[in-house]
């Protein structure tokens, strides 16, 4: 007889769960180089505020029981969202509180109402959506107080106060109504902080606008027709940071201020720049004219936009630029941006109404950077943006996976898995398994 043979029977389920650990990984790696994001984003990102999280007021109840609505001014510094509002709550400021996110021009952006509490100290509600805002411009932060009672602190803001990629401008800051209901608030008193803050979160803009101007469509005037007839030129003193070109005039438009109406812009000593004539005008809203050119400006220099209408009625906001300007990234207009000229031609009268006129500017293009701002990589040596692979490169679908962050966790992971399954499976296939002995 021939010597005899052992023969290893391996189970059918070792191959299966073997097959099934190898497709589990395969598929996890693919996944992981399309979908996986750093754990890190995972978290919720802390919101900035303007004040320390334990900062209190000077007087936590004023002697004031009127009702009035209270807020700051503030400017982010970079593109981001305000998740939310809060105000310090001092004793006898009672009753339901509601808390309102505004652009500069009056335009309620969104609203929401602080819980009930019994609590004094800091109140904090959320928005049910994160509102986007855009960086160097300003917005205001406020809350109603219907018994009054606010908390104060005199003379806070003598100059700015900066806290991250907050700022709250000096001076003209701290701000409040008077009124039984919300509203926004314009005045302001001593530089008196009324400790309302934004709660915000960095980053999520998206990509920068092509174009800025100093409102959006949905702003609106508080008086759309002022009983004023008669032809008259009204303006808007403005400034930018950046250099770039004038494309487009705007002005919004009353019902009855009806008729031709052309646009200018001229230099601030009155030297005309370029006109143009709106065409195809709605019967009241936002009406744009386009220049055939588009007019170059320089960063730093006053211009002043206007438009004239033989009939009045115009659009406007009463001492809007009293004490404060208005600002939109690049774009900025001081108090008394406002101007104005009975008849026609260059508005040389300043004046603190916003008469609503504004401008679209479109920055001039950043240089691109020349091909010797960055050093070539070392001779022989990868590109740092480049990863190799047979059949591939870094930016083609044949690269190999970077193992890095989440990707070296997960093929970590896999690994323990396989050898997980071997060690379970050797082990019950070591049960069961008979050792025949052919002759």
């Amino acid at each position: 007889m021939a010597g005899k043979q052992r023969v290893h029977a391996h189970p059918p389920v070792i191959a299966h769960w073997r097959l099934l650990a190898a497709a589990f990984c395969a598929t996890a790696l693919g996944a992981a180089a399309l979908t996986l994001a750093p754990s890190a984003a995972l978290a919720e990102t802390p919101a900035v505020t303007l004040f320390p999280a334990n900062a209190t007021p000077a007087v936590a109840a004023a002697d004031d029981s009127a009702a009035v609505e209270l807020g700051v001014r503030f400017t982010p510094a970079v593109d981001g969202k305000v998740t939310g509002l809060r105000f310090y709550k001092g004793p006898g400021n009672t009753g339901t509180h509601t808390g309102s996110l505004w652009r500069a021009s009056g335009t309620l952006v969104a609203s929401l109402t602080f819980p009930d509490s019994p609590e004094t100290g800091w109140q904090t509600a959320r928005f049910s959506s994160p509102v986007p805002v855009t960086a160097d411009t300003t917005y205001v932060a406020s809350y109603f107080a219907p018994h009054g009672q606010y908390a104060t602190t005199a003379k806070f803001f003598t100059a700015p106060v900066t806290n991250g990629p907050l700022t709250a401008p000096g001076t003209h800051n701290g701000v409040f109504r008077y009124g039984a209901a919300s509203g926004f608030p314009t005045s302001s008193f001593n530089a008196t902080n009324y400790w309302v803050d934004p709660l915000f979160v960095a980053g999520g803009g998206g990509d920068k606008p092509s174009t800025f101007s100093f409102f959006v469509d949905t702003d609106r005037p508080a008086v759309a027709n002022w009983d004023d007839p008669g032809p008259i030129e009204l303006g808007l003193t403005f400034c930018s940071d950046v250099a770039g070109t004038v494309t487009a005039l705007r002005f919004y438009k009353g019902d009855k201020n009806t008729g031709t109406h052309t646009g200018a812009l001229w230099t601030a000593d009155g030297r005309l720049l370029g006109s143009a004539t709106f065409a195809g005008e709605t019967g009241s809203g936002w009406q744009t004219v386009t220049f055939a050119e588009p007019v170059p400006i320089s960063a730093h220099t006053t211009y002043l936009a206007s438009y004239h209408t033989s009939v009045g009625f115009y659009s406007v906001n009463q001492n809007a630029f009293a004490d404060v300007g208005l600002d939109s990234g690049p774009l900025h207009a001081s108090a008394k941006a406002g101007a104005f000229r009975l008849g026609a031609g260059f508005p040389a009268t300043a004046s603190v109404h916003n008469y609503w006129v504004d401008v679209v500017v479109k920055p001039a293009s950043a240089p691109a950077p020349s091909a010797s701002a960055s050093a070539p990589a070392p001779t022989g040596a990868p590109s740092a943006t480049t990863s190799t692979a047979a059949g591939g490169t870094g930016g083609g679908g044949g690269g190999s996976l970077p193992i890095t962050g989440s990707n070296a966790i997960l093929i970590a992971g896999c690994g323990l898995l396989l050898a997980g399954t071997g060690a379970v499976l050797f082990l019950r296939a070591r049960r069961r398994h008979r050792v025949t002995f052919v002759a």
